[in-house]
């Protein structure tokens, strides 16, 4: 007589589905970022119009984080991860026919909505496990997996770039999302929430939970909210544009894969460690250490010209704003009913596409007034100023 599978191993297997997943969309997201900005100048855009070009991606995610939460909430994570497969890679393929800046914007603005999508769903069902304990790991698990795309991805996308060319890489990104698919649809299925009123018990688990403006207005969500979007500014514009002042020095591809690569290690440290840092130092720690050495280590990263000492500072950027995803979550679960996680990530996400759309395009403003080095230190310090707020709130959220 054969059993059907029981509740630990469908955990089992969703968390090996959402590793794929997360490894997948890393690699493929990671593999087009360094090259968007120098692909945009080379097909005739100015630095200006390179910031809107990187920025579409968070356009598009925006769109996608404002609507995703609320449909998983209805009709379940697997088929939103499925849907954001597809889209995910239809924008690659027009990333990797385009001929101008304005079809290189259009695809990424479709690519960055389809991954957000896939993403979304992914975090949000990465967050539901037995205990705090499980979900915490769950958690560290899908994110690390992420982060090992990170790393690959802008070493692989380089070399692909300096082998063959741009147009190979972003057709890379396309097959990652083709393969992404099958990932996805592996997760065992999830009901949809229906009901009326908030989750209380595991039998509530899939009541629709609080509204969008309730949530806003939930304590703590507020500094999650500001948290994750502060580290995703940081994060994209050492990804996007640290590529654009590396090759004005003349890095090849190859060599500035290599660094975000190193980036992306110094993540994987961070959350491979999460669940002890977690125990021992708490949240309002942890955004602390996230969100301060993140805003400096931008502007150093570009103060500086030899390759040891800008690895060391991107190495030291990738660990500490590679906490800022599973913390958030982290702290996303213990404040938030399960039937309200999707919405409440999609929250989160939003922010972080709303920074994405607007941090590059106002980067490419200063850098085109005031140059690269003034753009970068201009975004650091307001960083800075910013981690240092939201880290009080955190700590106040413990009083």
């Amino acid at each position: 007589m054969v059993r059907a599978p029981g509740p630990r191993n469908e955990q089992a297997r969703g968390t090996l589905a959402l590793v794929a997943v997360a490894l997948l969309f890393g690699t493929g997201h990671h593999l087009t970022k360094p090259l968007l900005a120098p692909q945009a100048v080379a097909l005739g855009a100015d630095v200006v119009s390179a910031g809107v070009v990187v920025a579409a991606q968070g356009v598009g995610g925006l769109l996608a984080a404002l609507t995703a939460g609320a449909v998983m909430d209805r009709i379940g994570g697997r088929r939103v991860m499925a849907a954001g497969a597809v889209v995910f890679a239809a924008g690659a393929g027009v990333m990797t026919a385009a001929t101008s800046p304005e079809v290189l914007a259009a695809g990424n603005l479709v690519f960055g909505g389809g991954g957000v999508a896939t993403w979304l769903a992914a975090q949000t069902l990465s967050t539901v496990a037995r205990d705090d304990a499980s979900t915490s790991r769950r958690i560290a698990r899908v994110s690390t997996a992420g982060l090992v795309g990170q790393l690959c991805g802008p070493t692989l996308g380089g070399m692909l770039a300096d082998a063959i060319s741009v147009r190979m890489a972003f057709a890379a990104a396309a097959v990652a999302g083709v393969v992404l698919l099958p990932a996805t649809l592996a997760h065992p299925r999830t009901p949809p929430h229906r009901g009326r009123t908030t989750a209380t018990t595991a039998t509530d688990a899939y009541l629709p939970g609080a509204s969008t403006r309730a949530l806003l207005t939930r304590r703590g969500l507020p500094a999650v909210v500001c948290a994750t979007a502060i580290a995703t500014s940081l994060q994209n514009i050492r990804q996007a544009f640290l590529p654009l002042y590396l090759d004005g020095l003349g890095w090849s591809s190859t060599e500035v894969g290599m660094i975000l690569s190193i980036a992306g290690l110094g993540a994987v440290l961070s959350r491979a460690g999460l669940t002890m840092l977690d125990r021992r130092l708490g949240p309002a720690a942890l955004i602390t250490l996230c969100l301060l050495p993140g805003a400096l280590t931008l502007g150093a990263s570009v103060s500086v010209e030899s390759v040891v000492l800008v690895a060391v500072i991107v190495a030291i950027s990738g660990f500490s704003l590679g906490l800022a995803q599973p913390v958030t979550l982290l702290q996303i679960t213990r404040i938030t009913a399960q039937n309200e996680r999707g919405r409440a990530v999609g929250i989160r996400i939003a922010a972080n596409r709303i920074m994405q759309a607007a941090v590059p395009v106002a980067f490419g403003a200063v850098a085109g007034l005031m140059g690269l080095l003034t753009a970068f230190w201009f975004v650091s310090a307001t960083c800075a100023v910013g981690g240092g707020a939201v880290a009080w709130s955190f700590r106040r959220l413990r009083r």
